[in-house]
């Protein structure tokens, strides 16, 4: 039979547009799987919302394969090697989807898009086995796999019928790296665009579909935190505040921060589910419940700096960023002008997620990570570090060591995947309905033997325990996906015979514990705080910037705004899955609200430029 010698369209494209062609599939394939993988987070399903965020991802996509596949291509034809195409465009694929699965599993707990800090974060060490990850999401690595070689083999015939690169080619070749400069920047702009841009063209709830991971990796490493435009205009609030009203007291402060626990798995959560933490449900009928707390953030390393530096994440993580080096008024440098001993106790390794620098440059005295402790070797959970229950018995054991008054931040991490539990407790504890429920189970277990502990000390009736969560985790249900739903955690302070047990129901977030803190012990120096104190009448908003936008939340309202313009208006009393939304028919309100946000934001950014590296 005679062979068809008429080239195929695909054969008379240049090899750099077969390649271009090619990646932008396999990043609408990585797409499609971080669809599936997340799909509560998008129901119900909108499916004009996810075209929308489809074409704008491939908007990205462009942005993506012009800066990290044409430098590769180039380098691959200068060399004029199959054997070295097909190791670069290996190295490519698997790049690519690795990122992209990982991505796509790290949103079902956190719900964002993993920026610079997901690798920053893991600095230090922890002796979690590759062979755990890939246990436990063996599917995802073999999809992985099927994937990447399949880049690669369909890459390699474009290389066969392409190369070597003629005049002819050449010309085409730099004629498509030219349209696809074009497009990677968004047409004649006078900047590219950006992931920041998505709000724009798509709703806030499906924008995280848009962007694509490689970029937005890099955008979170490069940039520093930087003011928006349309703020410069708005004139901050901010100023000193004196919280002393009366005599000045000298209480004992711990800050116990629950790893990943989310409102949902507590009795918070309003009946909605089963909960999981029956020691902490006990502890709230004797406190001060806030039961519309909101973290400031959606990963550890956001919560150190709101709950102790009272400073929120913005576009980037703060801890991060080259900010994080400024001396900021934190509750550790405050209390230590009143003579207050300082310590923090985390039990992973001494460099993880840079907390001790980090505290230490706030007035932190001691930390106290794994390298300190000097329990038994079996408390060692062979990942992360110390168990829970362990590490609150070390924390005791120092907390008795040192001088009144003091204050210290206690951080858990057993409630963290792989949620190991101790071998003699493997069986106390039931499984829930997702793998974090028993790990959440023991942690309770780990508090409630810390607060016994704590009541034998001579200090714990001189003792406020101020008890949150650093953030949520995955959600099973819908009203912990919505844009505040998922920020949603338990926030108590525990101190019998100090504090009468009350419900406090105004919004709150974690930036406010550093003002509450000044505002018990009636703090007689003016402080620059961006928070409130729980305590007083002030009904102040919490804001989050998340999946490049902002959202603020008010009592029962929920606003999201993404470049400068509103998108969303919920009002969770009567819609507490945010499927209504009432913007433009609010439009008043939405603008009261953006407003009063805005103020917020502003405050923050004048605080960061008062303050001196």
């Amino acid at each position: 039979m005679k062979k068809n010698t008429n080239p195929s369209w695909r054969s008379k494209l240049p090899v750099i547009a077969r390649l271009y062609l090619q990646v932008l599939a396999l990043l609408f394939v990585l797409r499609s799987v971080f669809l599936v993988t997340n799909l509560s987070s998008y129901k119900p399903l909108n499916f004009s919302e996810l075209f929308s965020a489809f074409v704008f991802g491939l908007r990205l996509d462009f942005m993506s394969i012009f800066y990290f596949v044409t430098p590769a291509f180039i380098l691959a034809a200068l060399i004029g090697s199959k054997r070295v195409f097909q190791l670069i465009c290996l190295i490519l694929g698997l790049i690519y989807t690795f990122i992209g699965l990982i991505d796509a599993n790290y949103f079902v707990f956190l719900k964002e898009r993993m920026g610079a800090e997901f690798f920053w974060q893991m600095s230090g060490s922890n002796n979690i086995s590759p062979i755990t990850y890939i246990k436990d999401y063996w599917l995802m690595a073999v999809i992985g796999l099927v994937i990447s070689f399949a880049f690669v083999y369909s890459t390699s015939k474009s290389w066969r019928s392409g190369y070597p690169l003629n005049l002819k080619r050449i010309g085409s070749s730099l004629l498509t790296i030219a349209l696809c400069f074009f497009i990677a920047r968004g047409g004649l702009r006078s900047k590219p665009i950006r992931s920041s841009d998505v709000g724009q063209h798509v709703s806030p709830s499906h924008s995280s579909l848009a962007i694509n991971t490689t970029v937005y990796l890099f955008e979170t490493w490069m940039n520093p935190i930087q003011e928006p435009e349309y703020l410069k205009g708005i004139e901050p609030t901010l100023q000193s505040t004196s919280f002393a009203d009366s005599t000045e007291h000298r209480y004992n402060y711990v800050f116990v921060i629950l790893e990943s626990f989310g409102k949902e798995y507590t009795g918070l959560n309003g009946g909605l589910d089963v909960d999981y933490t029956p020691n902490l449900n006990r502890l709230m009928t004797e406190s001060v419940v806030c039961n519309n707390a909101y973290a400031n953030g959606l990963k550890s390393v956001d919560a150190v700096p709101a709950v102790f530096s009272g400073i929120p994440k913005m576009e980037v993580s703060f801890i991060h960023s080259p900010q994080s080096s400024k001396k900021l008024p934190s509750v550790f440098s405050a209390l230590k002008k009143q003579g207050y001993a300082s310590a923090f106790f985390h039990g992973a390794d001494n460099n993880s997620m840079g907390f001790q620098s980090y505290l230490k440059n706030q007035g932190l005295d001691s930390y106290y990570g794994i390298e300190e402790f000097d329990g038994p070797e079996e408390a060692f959970d062979g990942h992360w570090g110390i168990y829970d229950a362990e590490m609150f018995h070390f924390a005791v054991n120092q907390l008795n060591q040192m001088p009144e008054p003091f204050v210290s931040g206690i951080f858990t991490l057993s409630s963290h995947h792989p949620y190991p539990i101790p071998d003699h407790l493997k069986n106390e504890f039931e499984t829930g309905k997702i793998p974090i429920h028993k790990g959440i189970r023991y942690t309770d277990y780990a508090l409630n033997q810390f607060i016994a502990e704590c009541k034998k000390q001579e200090w714990f009736h001189r003792t406020i325990f101020i008890i949150t969560a650093d953030h949520s985790a995955q959600n099973l249900l819908h009203a912990y996906r919505t844009p505040s739903g998922k920020y949603a955690i338990p926030l108590l302070l525990y101190a019998p015979g100090i504090l009468e047990p009350q419900t406090i129901t105004k919004s709150v977030g974690h930036i406010d514990l550093f003002p509450t803190v000044l505002d018990l012990n009636n703090y007689p120096d003016p402080v620059d705080v961006l928070g409130t104190s729980i305590f007083s009448d002030v009904q102040s908003g919490v804001t989050h910037f998340d999946n490049n936008a902002y959202h603020y939340t008010l009592g029962r309202w929920t606003l999201g705004v993404a470049n400068d313009d509103i998108k969303s208006l919920y009002n969770k009393r009567v819609d507490l899955n945010c499927l209504n939304n009432l913007y433009p028919s609010e439009a008043g309100k939405a603008a009261r609200l953006k407003a009063a946000m805005y103020q917020d934001v502003a405050n923050y950014y004048k605080l960061l430029k008062a303050v001196p590296n």
